[in-house]
């Protein structure tokens, strides 16, 4: 799907728009503000708010979207989850359903630790395993979303809670507040938490693994000289800011 552009009175207003001609909500573009607009002085030299909509698939914080499965895909998706784990000696209950695009594998047991890894390592690794085999079966790429024993759902409700933390401290110090580097999965988990919360805006910065999320009161975001592109829900605007210390380490 191709780019569109937005304007209104206001950032919000020029975004709406071009999401009401694209069809897609805030959490499946990258939005890019190119012109804040003025009010100007009453009524004289008034400007409108620019912003350009990339499609996520076409940025970069996500994936393409995909074919849905059914469940006949699932029931493949099990077949080499189970062949797989077997093969390392594991013994597991496997959970799989069809959720939206996405194949729901839930492994559960005891003793699977290993199956974790460190920073969910081996998550990860099982999980492109199993989409690759999926891929190569079917001739279709479907998203495998993998987890073990919920891990990942735990680490979803911290990310989450690390992310309202930080909204709460950039709120009272009326700072950016920089979160740990993290992958475009944990990225998007901050953005759509705290896409509801309309006094602060996030952002995602820095490359490879220093990508990370900074967080920052809306006024401050408002303020400063649009350039730069965000990946996730809401506007991204204006440079790097100093690196904000005391909130928790990445702990996954």
């Amino acid at each position: 799907m191709r780019e569109v552009f937005g304007s209104g009175r206001t950032v919000e207003e020029a975004i709406n728009a071009a999401l009401r001609e694209i069809g897609r909500t805030l959490d499946q573009v990258d939005v890019e503000v190119l012109d804040e607009g003025t009010k100007g002085v009453f009524g004289l030299g008034a400007r409108l708010a620019r912003v350009r909509l990339i499609p996520i698939e076409l940025a970069g914080d996500a994936a393409p979207a995909l074919p849905v499965p059914d469940a006949a895909v699932a029931a493949r998706v099990e077949t080499l989850a189970r062949e797989l784990v077997d093969r390392l000696g594991y013994s597991v209950e496997i959970g799989v359903k069809p959720a939206g695009t996405v194949v729901e594998v839930r492994l559960s047991g005891d003793d699977l630790a290993p199956l974790i890894g460190r920073h969910g390592q081996t998550i990860d690794a099982l999980e492109t395993i199993v989409s690759l085999m999926v891929t190569r079966g079917t001739g279709h790429r479907y998203h495998v979303d993998l987890d073990v024993g919920g891990y990942r759902q735990r680490r979803r409700l911290q990310v989450a809670e690390m992310a309202q933390r930080a909204a709460r401290r950039a709120l009272r110090d009326r700072r950016p507040v920089h979160l740990p580097s993290m992958d475009a999965r944990e990225r998007r988990i901050v953005h759509s938490t705290l896409t509801e919360e309309g006094r602060v805006t996030t952002r995602s910065e820095g490359e490879g693994e220093t990508r990370h999320v900074i967080v920052e009161p809306s006024t401050l975001a408002e303020s400063r000289p649009a350039r730069t592109v965000r990946r996730g829900p809401g506007p991204r605007v204006g440079g790097r800011m100093p690196t904000e210390s005391g909130l928790p380490a990445d702990d996954d």
